[in-house]
């Protein structure tokens, strides 16, 4: 098929929204430095005896604080925050597991957590040491991915007739933001001027398209020439990206800067998807190589797309396999291999 195997392993729901329209593809508005910085790689992964334990660095508070999950010394994954070299695990909703996936400059941390017993999961607000149950749209399960500076906090909720919605929940209450005329929908962050980004699914569930939520109206950003696409992420200058199907049923990582919509292209394979921007547009994903057999972790500077592996020192024996957000100080959580293991890292520019 020649596309993208995602090894993320995270708690996400199974809601296969779909989506069809036709966008251009042009030129970004994007201020990005060329990638010829190199990057340190601090490993975040704990120990676990004489071997590494398992963990996700999968994004960043407002405030600079990395968030994610690692195993426990019973190996159950548990929603962690890595802050001044230290990785501190914040508990459960009272079930196994959990995972953080954003944070503000309050550190208040969203993510989601199995409830007690393991029966579902759930989104959390973790704040002052407390991890709070956000509820649900009246289903079993609840998903939480991002947080902006006013605590609206986004993701993916059920309802009572089985049903996915993106909700937005604030001062204690979940709304459910709607769709694009389908039955489901899904939200994946937030951005500084409250635009709510994500997918939503087309009348007669046929396709989703990636969606904007902004002032109470629900936006389709469309496709590049196919069927289906999907917002991953919204930078603090509202540019948004993700991925989208192309007319010969590829996967490319995708840009939408409010008025246009922007192909980002591969590392030589067919297929690419776009996760992460930072306020100078710099992008992060992850991309097939030439061949379609491997997998690689890039950086989108504005005008071209390169292997993170490039951009490492001299010598270096880590291999990136994933990059999930990038910070506006161009830090970067991601994924990597080091003598065979996968560890989460924190890519530092030096430059």
């Amino acid at each position: 098929m020649g596309r993208v195997v995602r090894r993320t392993l995270v708690m996400v729901v199974g809601c296969a929204i779909c989506a069809a329209a036709v966008a251009g593809a042009t030129a970004a508005r994007v201020s990005a430095a060329a990638p010829s910085t190199l990057y340190e790689v601090v490993d975040l992964t704990p120990a676990n005896g004489d071997s590494p334990g398992f963990a996700q660095a999968l994004g960043f508070t407002l405030g600079g604080t990395v968030v994610g999950a690692a195993s426990d010394s019973s190996g159950n994954l548990q929603a962690t925050v890595w802050s001044f070299g230290n990785a501190l695990g914040i508990g459960t909703l009272g079930g196994s597991s959990s995972v953080a996936h954003d944070g503000d400059r309050h550190e208040r941390i969203v993510g989601d957590s199995l409830s007690e017993g393991d029966t579902a999961f759930h989104a959390f607000l973790w704040r002052d040491g407390t991890m709070i149950d956000l509820g649900t749209l009246g289903g079993t399960s609840s998903w939480a991915r991002g947080i902006d500076k006013h605590g609206t906090i986004v993701g993916g909720a059920e309802r009572a007739d089985g049903s996915v919605r993106a909700f937005a929940w604030s001062d204690g209450t979940m709304s459910d933001l709607g769709t694009l005329g389908g039955s489901a929908s899904w939200a994946n962050a937030v951005g500084a001027h409250g635009t709510i980004v994500g997918n939503a699914s087309l009348p007669g569930d046929i396709a989703s398209h990636a969606t904007a939520w902004r002032n109470g109206e629900t936006h389709d950003l469309g496709t590049l020439g196919g069927t289906s696409s999907a917002a991953r992420n919204v930078s603090a200058r509202g540019d948004v990206v993700g991925w989208s199907d192309r007319a010969d049923g590829s996967v490319h990582a995708t840009l939408w800067d409010g008025s246009r919509t922007v192909d980002l292209g591969t590392l030589g394979g067919t297929s690419s998807l776009a996760n992460g921007i930072n306020r100078s547009g710099q992008v992060v994903g992850v991309s097939t190589l030439a061949g379609d057999t491997l997998s690689k972790a890039f950086l989108w500077d504005g005008s071209r797309i390169v292997a993170l592996d490039s951009l490492l020192a001299a010598g270096s024996s880590w291999s990136v396999i994933e990059a999930f957000a990038i910070d506006d100080r161009g830090r970067i959580a991601a994924e990597a291999t080091f003598d065979g293991r996968v560890h989460a890292v924190l890519l530092i520019p030096l430059t």
